[in-house]
This record gives C-alpha cells, sequence and structure tokens, in this order.
C-alpha cells in the first residue's frame, strides 16, 4: 500500500503518511488520478498536452536508443497468465471493442488507450523515488514485472487502475447530472471553446491536423470530440466532489477527532503555518579581514528601507514584491522563485529572527517589515497562513468528504467491465 498523495509506501494499518502527514483515506474503491488535482481550471489542459510527463517513453520509441532505467535493481522477469500488449495492427482491429460501460456509456480500447497512458505516467511520475523499492522498471514491459503488492504483472495493474479511473469519473458525472448539478460558467466556456483552442495550438506547434496532433501527444487513436469529452468528465469530478468547510465545520470536525489530532502533534497550541515572501540584503565586508563595519550595517538597512518604501510607492502587491526579489534578493534558495519560501512552522529551521517574525500569530496578509539577522537585512512580506490544526483539519474533512462522494457514486453506478476485450499498444521500452 502507498499514500495517493506522495506515493511513500505504507505499513498495514498506518493512517498518517509519514512523508507527507495526510490522512490516509478509507477507501479501497478510491484511486485518484494525479491529474485531478492538476487541473482545477480545465482551461490549463491545453498546456498539460504538453507537459504530459512522456518523453522517458517517446524516446525510446522515436530513437530507439538505450536509456538509463529509473531503477538500479534487476527485476526478476515475472510471467503472466495475462497480456493486454498487441501489435499496432492487432489494437487497430480491436480499437472500437467495449471494455466496460457505467449508466449506459461504453469505453472502447480506442479511447481506453488514453485512460491508460495517464495512469503509467502519473504512477511513474509520483513515484520516482519508490520505483525502485516496488521493483518497477519502465524501461523494460510492464506486462514481464511483477506487481509490488499482490501477484499480478504492472501492466494487469495499470489496466484495473485505468478502468477503475473511468469508472470513477463516469459515475460522478452521472450523479451530478441526476442532480442537477451545473459546471461553472468558466469551466463552462473553457470547454466550449477548447476545440478551437486545440487547433489553434497544433498549429502553433506546426501541424494543421489537430486530430493526428494530439494522437501523437498523447499516444492513443483519440479524436478532439474524445479529448473534451475526458475533459468535461474531470471538470465535473473536480467541481462536484470539491468542498469548502466552514469554520463551524471545522472546529466540529477538529473536536470528534481531538485524540486523533493530538496523537500527531497537531493540538491547537501547534501554531501557524505560513507562506513568506522575503528580499535579502547583505552589507559589504571589507576586502581584506572579511569583516563587516557599523558602517556597512548602516548603509545595508538604509538600502533596505530605500527599497520598502520604493514597493510601497509602487503598486505594493505581492506580484511586484516578487518581482523585486529576483531583481534584489542575494538569496539564492529563493530569489528566482521571488522570494518564497513555504509551509513554515515553529519547527521550521529558519534563524531565530527571521522565524520569530514569520509565526507571530498577530501576522496578516499583506504585512511588510525589515528583520536583522546574522545574514543581513531581510525585507519580509507575509504571503498567507493558517493555524497548523486548521490546515490539517480542512485538508483530512475535505477528502473524507470527496472520498464519501466518490464512494456513493460508485455504488449507486457500477461498472460492468469486459477485460478479456481489452487491448493495449504498450509503449516500446525494449
Amino acid at each position: 500500500m502507498k499514500c495517493r498523495f506522495c506515493g511513500q509506501p505504507l505499513k498495514k494499518d498506518e493512517k498518517i503518511c509519514p512523508k507527507c502527514q495526510k490522512k490516509v483515506a478509507n477507501s479501497t474503491q478510491l484511486i485518484l488520478v494525479a491529474v485531478v488535482a492538476a487541473i482545477a481550471l480545465i482551461g490549463l489542459l491545453i498546456v498539460l498536452i504538453n507537459a504530459m510527463d512522456l518523453e522517458f517513453l517517446k524516446e525510446k520509441k522515436d530513437k530507439k536508443e538505450e536509456t538509463k532505467p529509473v531503477t538500479t535493481q534487476t527485476v526478476e522477469k515475472y510471467e503472466s497468465d495475462i497480456d493486454y500488449t498487441l501489435d499496432e495492427a492487432a489494437c487497430a482491429a480491436a480499437a472500437n471493442d467495449v471494455v466496460a460501460t457505467v449508466n449506459g456509456v461504453e469505453l472502447t480500447n480506442r479511447v481506453f488507450q488514453l485512460y491508460y497512458n495517464w495512469e503509467v505516467s502519473n504512477f511513474i511520475s509520483a513515484n520516482q523515488s519508490y520505483l525502485t523499492s516496488m521493483g518497477l522498471d519502465y524501461t523494460r514491459p510492464l506486462n514481464e514485472q511483477k506487481c509490488y503488492y499482490d501477484d499480478i504483472s504492472w501492466e494487469v495493474y495499470f489496466v484495473r487502475s485505468a478502468i477503475n479511473t473511468w469508472q470513477q469519473y463516469q459515475a460522478v458525472y452521472a450523479m451530478a447530472v441526476e442532480e442537477g448539478f451545473v459546471l461553472s460558467a468558466e469551466n463552462q466556456e473553457a470547454l466550449d471553446s477548447m476545440p478551437a483552442d486545440l487547433e489553434a495550438a497544433a498549429k502553433a506547434d506546426g501541424n494543421d491536423d489537430v486530430n493526428a496532433w494530439l494522437q501523437e501527444k498523447m499516444m492513443s487513436d483519440i479524436t478532439v470530440e474524445d479529448y473534451v469529452e475526458y475533459t468535461k468528465l474531470i471538470a465535473y469530478y473536480v467541481e462536484y466532489v470539491s468542498v469548502d468547510p466552514t469554520n463551524a465545520e471545522l472546529e466540529q470536525y477538529y473536536s470528534e477527532n481531538e485524540e486523533y489530532f493530538q496523537n500527531y502533534g497537531l493540538g491547537k497550541d501547534a501554531g501557524p503555518i505560513v507562506n513568506v515572501r522575503h528580499i535579502l540584503l547583505q552589507p559589504e565586508a571589507n576586502e581584506e579581514t572579511g569583516e563587516i563595519s557599523e558602517e556597512a550595517w548602516a548603509t545595508c538597512k538604509s538600502e533596505a528601507e530605500d527599497l520598502l518604501k520604493e514597493w510601497k510607492n509602487g503598486d505594493a502587491t505581492e506580484e511586484s514584491f516578487a518581482s523585486m526579489a529576483m531583481l534584489y534578493s542575494s538569496d539564492g534558495g529563493s530569489a528566482s522563485n521571488g522570494g518564497l519560501y513555504e509551509e513554515i512552522t515553529a519547527q521550521t529551521s529558519f534563524v531565530e529572527p527571521f522565524l520569530k517574525w514569520c509565526i507571530d500569530d498577530s501576522r496578516k496578509v499583506g504585512d511588510t517589515d525589515i528583520v536583522k539577522t546574522d545574514y543581513g537585512y531581510h525585507i519580509m512580506y507575509f504571503s498567507s497562513g493558517d493555524q497548523l490544526w486548521r490546515m490539517y483539519a480542512e485538508t483530512w474533512y475535505s477528502q473524507e468528504q470527496e472520498l464519501s462522494t466518490v464512494d456513493k457514486a460508485i455504488e449507486k453506478f457500477t461498472v460492468e467491465s469486459f477485460l478479456d476485450k481489452v487491448v493495449i499498444q504498450e509503449f516500446d521500452l525494449t
């Protein structure tokens, strides 16, 4: 079993992921795909087409060159009784065979290949650090490798996962439509404009045939209509299952699970978790002795005050502060990111004056100040923050509500699968 958020292998009955500290969902049905969290705004799917992490596969397919495998161990060849992989001609002949149905909607091999590709891609991307321990070598055929948790091949694992993912999308969509749920105007507009956006993206990429361009990007024989339908399902899924708990709901959730929170050091006295930006200005040291004079410190402080004043006299926005940080900050660890440091808590290993300013309970979004440390003068900007217990309460509460919604949808709109009809054109990894 692994954490569905960060991929960390989990021990039996482990309730909290030791790596990301998120609550492990109590559901064997739900296998969320990483793409869902990344595309709350479906207009971003045009970008995601180009960003889809299939390059490690396409390099092998296009160049037929030897590439370095992610896993360094020798994976013993697994003799599977099931093999879904067929050659291109056989896959084309079975392209319109139905492999699953939900609520009268049919999934054919042609579209199933898209779900399978995403399943493999997302899993490998999310678990790069754990592939060796899982015994997965993506440079070798997946139907010749044993899955880490069951006596099946990795190919069978991904086939089943892809079917489950499609079922979740279809079931949630069916329940949403049945209850009269209406997609947001923003996402509906993005859906309506997607065919034109895809065509424009294809032409910008030097291809006048949008379907051919899409098929190359997705490594499956889909059309624009297929991809818009796929996007619609994700849009409904993201909007329908998402929840925005009230303060009263979070307080009640904490009260009902206080012992659980306390066991993980998440009492109401655990302090805040915050995001800040800063611009570090360092005083000039003596070239011969390396010492910094009082005059140099004073000059550095004056420069920090002038820079903060310049920001306040300008747009005085977080965006303009980030731009200044990229131009002026001496902190190599954050300058390129607009001076941003995220998820700072009382346990974060920052120097005391810097940390004390960050986790002060009186902080409000937009607060600025100048803080002196041994490194220099820091021009501070408070970006966002919340109490640690509240952040986890919101995350866990939302996850449980979302899981409950999906479970209800799956129970109501069950899948009928025909795995004996499944065929896939495996990525050329050999």
